[in-house]
């Protein structure tokens, strides 16, 4: 079984038909992350459970302050066990140590490596499920979506995905209806990520969204499978050589 699966170009539009990079392309991890060589992108998908909480020691003071800003207690385990596993894959990447990485804000607050470093990286989680994304083939998003019950999404998919992806879904009955406009969104979330203009596109919508980074064209966008319970996109700048997907596991 390939470690690999390989990269194809993305559909015109977030909600056409797509067959997603599928579940058998996720392979165990190994122990340490391999070389990402140029224009390669990886994806790690964890348990949040699976996490150890000794994570959490590996954040940094601004880290720490923020998760306790988080009143939920299970919330705020949850973010720092998933920072932390985030500083233990750059660590990897980047041979360093995983508590003396600091992090700076782009211009719209997108989180980076200080100094320029690489990869880029994004996260995302739902629930229980944690998707990490490292580039070398530039800029980077990804998202995922447990699936649950949406409240009125024709409403909001008009006003975040636009009016014809609203169309696509009117015409679907309801309990097709929830699963499709989650698909969008993680597509949608996705490329938004990686333009970096994060809360700016959301207030703005899709029609900000599509307009890729900096006015540039719009980032290349991938479905993942992720099982019957989930569903998640990555996006990047451009077409990756290649896109490995990899199954973390507490050593």
């Amino acid at each position: 079984m390939t470690d690999r699966a390989r990269a194809r170009p993305a559909a015109p539009g977030a909600s056409a038909a797509r067959t997603p990079v599928p579940a058998s392309a996720w392979v165990p991890g190994p122990a340490r992350p391999p070389g990402l060589a140029a224009g390669e992108a990886h994806v790690w998908r964890a348990r949040v459970s699976a996490i150890p909480p000794a994570f959490e020691e590996l954040l940094d003071a601004r880290e720490h302050a923020r998760a306790r800003t988080i009143l939920d207690r299970a919330r705020a385990a949850r973010y720092a066990r998933c920072r932390g596993l985030l500083r233990v894959l750059l660590a990897g990447y980047t041979a360093s140590d995983a508590a003396q990485l600091a992090f700076v804000g782009d211009a719209h607050g997108k989180p980076r490596l200080r100094g320029g470093r690489r990869p880029e990286f994004n996260v995302s989680h739902s629930g229980t499920t944690m998707l990490l994304a490292f580039s070398a083939a530039g800029a980077v998003g990804v998202d995922v979506e447990e699936l649950r019950s949406v409240r009125d999404p024709l409403a909001l998919a008009s006003r975040m995905l636009g009016e014809s992806t609203a169309r696509e879904l009117r015409a679907l009955d309801p309990a097709a209806r929830e699963r499709a406009f989650l698909r969008s969104w993680v597509h949608h979330e996705a490329r938004v990520k990686c333009s970096g203009a994060g809360l700016a596109l959301h207030e703005r919508g899709r029609a900000a969204a599509s307009t890729g980074r900096a006015g540039g064209p719009e980032p290349w966008c991938e479905e993942l499978e992720l099982g019957p319970r989930a569903l998640g996109a990555i996006a990047l700048a451009r077409a990756p050589r290649a896109l490995a997907l990899y199954d973390w596991r507490a050593l």
